[in-house]
């Protein structure tokens, strides 16, 4: 097991008193019971009720947010859904006084890897498998920092402990480093911490948030990195795009959403009807909302409109989706309404997100200062006989081929 010492460290926590860690947990279970949409749905009443008692129980240890993220976090995130969650309190340390181990990391089940340097010519960089973590099983690791992280099925988590594990590994086990690992093949590495306000090998996505590219014989591709996007720009975008792929004898249209953590949903409306009708990204809406006078409605059950137009010009042709672990909300929804439609094929991955999923996320205040973010709605999928997930890929292949194998697939005119 892991150790994690208790006690509030400078660079690492802000102090807190049992007393202030129970009342901000009393606030956290009645966000739960007032805006979640079913906060048992995964747990079960007793098993949520018990979890709780947990939680109060060992409370009383607390000294500061670190710890009592520590003890709240993995409650808050057996909830099951990716949208409800404890911020850790290190992402409210100031950017340029946080401590970042400098290392890159996939995680793959419960194995670690580590990511070599970027390669000169631009290739592919190895990824070698992690024994040990300064002297602590990698799985052990891995599976004891992900369980405060939330999201629908493990692949997202992953997704986020890969994101943020030079962060929240030094703060998670107050070490000022180095991080020292021990490769499966024997190789022993250090890693230094540093406070360093990005991503050691981060790489920016440009200002729009998607580009298209010619990926040979008549396949264009759709890279979307987020769907927090320009409107006008994306619409016109949009509308170039798809003058492109008929004007230029297009084959095939590509959509590569592997990444992509969602964003807004109207970005997802626009491109639909492009590509069919009718549609509806859902086929129904539980939806919790807060009343003038202050208490949440209980959840109401809403169809969503089902839409009959088109877009010009329209694409009737082939299409594949490209997903992976990463692929979450709004990313996700495209993927499992194409595919519940029969309009596309997936390949990769399956998503992160669940095809059933929750969202309208709410911030809640705790009174500490720490933040909640609760879902308050539940999505369910446009063909609900297909089941809660995860999605069903087409063509599976690791993330990192899907955009090769599905070129190939194209091609061949499956």
């Amino acid at each position: 097991m892991l150790l994690l010492a208790m006690g509030p460290g400078t660079a690492f926590a802000a102090p807190m008193k049992p007393s202030e860690a129970l009342a901000d947990f009393a606030a956290v279970e009645q966000a739960l019971r007032d805006i979640h949409i079913d906060p048992t749905a995964v747990l079960g009443p007793e098993g949520f009720e018990a979890g709780v008692a947990e939680v109060r129980a060992s409370l009383g240890a607390v000294e500061s947010d670190r710890d009592f993220w520590i003890a709240v976090a993995p409650f808050v995130a057996s909830i099951g859904d990716g949208h409800t969650y404890l911020l850790p309190p290190v992402f409210r340390i100031p950017e340029d006084q946080r401590l970042r181990a400098e290392l890159s990391v996939v995680v793959r089940g419960d194995t670690l890897y580590l990511v070599e340097s970027p390669r000169e010519d631009g290739g592919t960089r190895a990824q070698r498998e992690v024994a040990t973590v300064d002297g602590q099983e990698a799985a052990d690791v891995v599976r004891r920092l992900r369980s405060g992280i939330s999201g629908e099925l493990v692949p997202l988590r992953n997704a986020w402990l890969n994101e943020d594990f030079d962060l929240l590994y030094p703060w998670w086990t107050r070490s000022e480093g180095p991080v020292r690992l021990v490769l499966a093949d024997g190789t022993q590495v250090e890693a230094p911490v540093t406070r360093s306000p990005t991503h050691r090998w981060s790489v920016p996505t440009g200002p729009e948030g998607w580009r298209w590219s010619w990926a040979g014989n008549g396949v264009l591709v759709l890279d979307i990195d987020s769907f927090d996007l320009d409107k006008r720009a994306w619409r016109r975008s949009l509308k170039e795009g798809f003058r492109s792929l008929r004007d230029e004898g297009g084959t095939a249209l590509i959509l590569d959403v592997r990444g992509n953590p969602g964003g807004q949903s109207y970005r997802l409306d626009d491109l639909l009807p492009y590509l069919m009708k009718p549609w509806r990204v859902y086929s129904e809406a539980h939806i919790r909302r807060r009343t003038p006078e202050g208490p949440w409605t209980p959840p109401e059950v809403r169809t969503p409109r089902e839409w009959n137009y088109r877009m010009e010009p329209r694409w009737d042709g082939p299409v594949e989706v490209l997903t992976d672990g990463a692929t979450f909300s709004t990313a996700a929804d495209l993927a499992v309404v194409l595919s519940d439609y029969g309009r596309a094929r997936i390949v990769g991955e399956a998503p992160g997100g669940a095809p059933t999923s929750t969202g309208n996320l709410t911030s809640v205040p705790l009174p500490s200062g720490n933040l909640l973010y609760v879902a308050s709605a539940l999505f369910v999928r446009a063909d609900p006989s297909r089941g809660t997930g995860p999605l069903e890929v087409d063509l599976s292949v690791d993330a990192s081929q899907a955009l090769e194998a599905a070129v190939q697939e194209l091609t061949a005119g499956h």
